[in-house]
């Protein structure tokens, strides 16, 4: 893990400390709207260069239902609650952007 963390920043987007510092971030004003659900059992230090590939592909636009379901399937055999519950949230966002993407009726 520490080789991770000593990598320089990926062309795709951020190291994995400034990922983590920004999911604290966005621990942080989630607890200050009270809408934690995703965040309460959630400790970034925890999140992997995996989980930061996936924020990355979500903020492209590029994560598909696919992919995070592979994920969720894999996180959740390893026991790692952090990763667990960031999956969860991963899954709602994406969710929101399909959302977006239709068409109005």
């Amino acid at each position: 893990m520490e080789a991770f963390e000593k990598t320089p920043p990926r062309e795709d987007g951020d190291t994995l400390e400034s990922f983590r510092a920004k999911i604290a971030q966005l621990k942080t004003e989630e607890a200050r709207e009270e809408e934690t659900a995703h965040f309460t059992e959630l400790d970034p230090e925890d999140l992997t260069e995996e989980d930061r590939v996936l924020w990355e592909k979500l903020n492209r636009g590029d994560l598909t239902g696919e992919e995070l379901r592979d994920y969720r399937n894999k996180v959740g055999r390893t026991g790692n609650k952090s990763q667990q519950m960031f999956v969860g949230f991963l899954g709602n966002e994406l969710m929101r952007q399909e959302m977006r993407a239709m068409p109005p009726e």
